[in-house]
């Protein structure tokens, strides 16, 4: 589970903080998002993705900038927080499927929003899955866009 550019990556807050969809989700990727955690608790978020924090606990994040949410600073990688639920947006095309096994040790459910190909806009990006093994729920919300979600 490499990163690519991952200093310059993790010191780009413009980069994530500002970014609009389809880059970060959009409302009705949002409301799918909080339909799959169904009000369970606690929710812990990958990154500190704008929309998405209104359906988190708390965060974690190597480079927070937000403080619009309890952060926990600390590679992805190297978490060992639980919860009920890990969400996260693009954290596949930047970890691979490698991760939801790792993630899964961590939670009950976990739900990501996963681009299916590159974008010319993409920075960081470099794996596009297409299959999701052993996944319980796979919705396309836009084109060459899907939420994924694990249980287990």
């Amino acid at each position: 589970m490499e990163f690519k550019n991952f200093e310059k990556m993790i010191e780009d807050t413009n980069h994530w903080q500002f970014s609009i969809p389809p880059m970060c989700p959009n409302q009705a990727e949002y409301d799918i998002f909080k339909r799959l955690i169904n009000k369970r608790t606690p929710v812990c978020l990958l990154g500190q993705t704008k929309i998405l924090i209104p359906l988190s606990n708390y965060a974690v994040d190597l480079n927070p900038f937000s403080n619009e949410i309890f952060t926990i600073q600390k590679d992805w990688r190297e978490m060992t927080e639980t919860a009920k639920v890990i969400i996260g947006d693009g954290i596949l095309n930047l970890l691979g499927l490698d991760f939801v096994e790792k993630v899964m040790k961590l939670c009950d459910t976990f739900i990501c929003r996963v681009f299916l190909d590159k974008f010319p806009w993409m920075k960081y990006a470099t794996i596009f899955p297409k299959e999701f093994p052993n996944s319980d729920i796979i919705i396309k919300t836009q084109e060459n866009i899907a939420i994924v979600a694990w249980n287990n």
